[in-house]
């Protein structure tokens, strides 16, 4: 029997013309960009809604070993449409939190119709490719072959998070894992692990180079 949702529809129709532009609260200060948190979401469509009898729950449920985010959108005759977005595994309760995150504001925003992009800043963050190992090396760069079905965020997020010092690393760079953008995310998701760590312990090298150089111009002076 075909699911009835007309009077959601209408509701939905009048709510989606009179919600505010989503004002983009999140800012990334070192990158000079702006981008749209989950509040925003919120605060662009919590009148809209009310004023049209609707309103919306989102729920995390397990399917098997499967944790997914449940988007239902209700009206007060007691229509609903819902989406179930499966969330990837991750590695620590930290992750987990930030992919919740990551995935609510943009389930949310996909059921209500509020476009939610970032600033892209034209790709001026995206990092190097990683340079050839020095000789002796163990470890070579190799593309990562696994690719997530739903969130390549989460994927890149578990990576980072299995290299002692990445996260240093991107901090130094002024890049903030939690708001990548898509072509640091495709980077690092193309390094793998191996190749990450490579780029860290460059990194290393490079601080200590600086820190001597430092060191010995201040015992010259």
């Amino acid at each position: 029997m075909k699911k009835e949702i007309n009077e959601l529809a209408r509701a939905l129709s009048k709510a989606q013309g009179m919600m505010i532009p989503a004002e983009k609260t999140g800012r990334n200060d070192h990158r000079k960009y702006d981008y749209l948190e989950l509040s925003g979401i919120v605060e662009a469509s919590r009148s809209a809604l009310a004023k049209n009898g609707l309103s919306f729950v989102q729920l995390f449920e397990t399917e098997g070993e499967q944790i997914v985010l449940k988007t239902i959108l209700m009206h007060e005759s007691g229509q609903t449409i819902e989406s179930t977005l499966p969330l990837l595994a991750t590695p620590d309760y930290h992750a987990l939190g930030s992919a919740c995150t990551y995935s609510r504001k943009y389930a949310l925003a996909s059921i209500l119709g509020i476009v939610a992009e970032g600033d892209d800043d034209d790709g001026e963050a995206t990092m190097k490719e990683p340079a050839a190992p020095s000789a002796g090396a163990k470890a070579r760069p190799r593309k990562s072959k696994k690719k997530p079905p739903v969130d390549p965020w989460v994927d890149a997020l578990a990576i980072i998070d299995k290299v002692e010092g990445a996260r240093a690393m991107f901090e130094a760079k002024d890049i903030d894992v939690r708001e990548m953008i898509p072509q640091v995310i495709e980077k690092v998701r193309d390094m793998g692990v191996d190749g990450l760590t490579i780029k860290v312990a460059e990194w290393h090298k490079e601080i200590a180079k600086q820190a001597k150089e430092a060191t010995e111009t201040k015992a010259e002076k």
